[in-house]
């Protein structure tokens, strides 16, 4: 069985059908879009992924912890050293 590869540069073209979905999409306001399906993102959950400047050492071990690719380009940094 064949594969299909899809990626960012050879995205298949849009119909007409999906152009005027995007265009109506395009023209909502924030208050017509519907939200319900969309769990609400807790404070700790806020807490984990709002801060991107840590500054304290426990604000950094937030970070590195829920962050393992900043955590791997460090490493590898610490090692080319």
């Amino acid at each position: 069985m064949g594969s299909l590869i899809i990626s960012k540069n050879n995205l298949p073209p849009l119909t007409d059908e999906q152009i005027k979905r995007l265009d109506s999409l395009k023209n909502l306001s924030d208050d017509e879009i519907d939200y319900s399906d969309i769990p609400k993102i807790t404070d700790e959950e806020w807490k984990r992924f709002y801060k991107v400047n840590p500054r304290t050492p426990e604000e950094w071990e937030q970070y590195y912890k829920y962050n393992p690719r900043a955590k791997r380009s460090l490493e590898i940094k610490e090692v080319a050293n």
